[in-house]
């Protein structure tokens, strides 16, 4: 009863796992069994991280016009949620032309692959990304999304190094690495496309605007559940948070509704 048979697991030639599998300890364990050495592997992806804002502080408690820097210690751990790792971060950046030519042509020349920039994708007198990479000669494959939140999002490319501007709050910059940078790195990995699927709706949602809209969801049993504290600059309900649900433009959500579900990036092996 204790026997094993030739080629109960795996027959000769056969495909064990395909391309773009994330390499686990089972992987390990797998390939020593099957008389591997070594394997081929896509590394991380290396990416740099540019915070810019005057208006930020990197420490203690916020006042006098000023905010706490809630994306430069977040990002990095979404990132790594998403198959990247920051090699590269600076920040806060001042808001003038000049430190963010430096920052971003400095980046740009370390090649990490991933720039993720934060704040400065609107177009106002201190918003300085988009002239910036004008100079440096960028080509838009995104520019700003039809989405509330998170719409002034974009994705360019200078050279062979891939630049995500992620808005300034926080909630929208989240919605940016979600529905943007995770497809741009699962296609750099080889991995396949991040996917939605369709969930029901607890509660109603009032929207009707010409964006489509995203909210967040908590999820209990295939039920979705608006949270709250949602304001685009809020992170108390990404927190609590396990997706976001689509609101498409011009309509409201209603109990029951079939919707999609955006799920929040995952480390290996996390479920919702």
């Amino acid at each position: 009863a204790e026997w094993r048979e030739p080629g109960e697991e795996a027959r000769q030639g056969e495909v064990l796992l395909p391309a773009g599998t994330p390499v686990t300890p089972a992987v390990i364990g797998l390939a020593a069994s099957c008389g591997y050495d070594t394997l081929r592997v896509r590394p991380p992806q290396r990416a740099a991280l540019l915070v810019f804002g005057d208006e930020l502080l990197d420490q203690g408690l916020p006042g006098k016009g000023r905010v706490r820097d809630a994306l430069g210690p977040a990002v990095p751990g979404w990132l790594r949620r998403l198959g990247a790792a920051v090699t590269h971060q600076v920040g806060p950046v001042p808001d003038t032309f000049a430190a963010h030519l430096d920052a971003l042509g400095r980046a740009v020349a370390s090649q990490p692959g991933l720039i993720c920039t934060t704040g400065g994708t609107m177009l106002g007198p201190v918003d300085h990304l988009h002239p910036v990479l004008e100079r440096l000669g960028a080509e838009y494959v995104v520019n700003r999304v039809a989405v509330r939140p998170g719409f002034p999002m974009l994705l360019a490319r200078v050279r062979d190094t891939f630049v995500a501007g992620l808005p300034g709050n926080p909630q929208s910059a989240v919605v940016a690495l979600t529905t943007l940078v995770a497809p741009l790195l699962a296609g750099l990995r080889g991995r396949p496309a991040p996917v939605t699927r369709q969930v029901t709706l607890g509660d109603s949602v009032s929207w009707g605007g010409g964006f489509t809209r995203l909210v967040l969801v908590r999820l209990a049993g295939g039920t979705a559940y608006p949270v709250k504290h949602v304001g685009p600059a809020m992170l108390r309900g990404v927190a609590q948070a396990e997706g976001f649900v689509v609101i498409r433009p011009g309509s409201n959500g209603q109990p029951g509704d079939r919707v999609p579900l955006v799920p929040l990036p995952l480390m290996e092996g996390e479920r919702p």
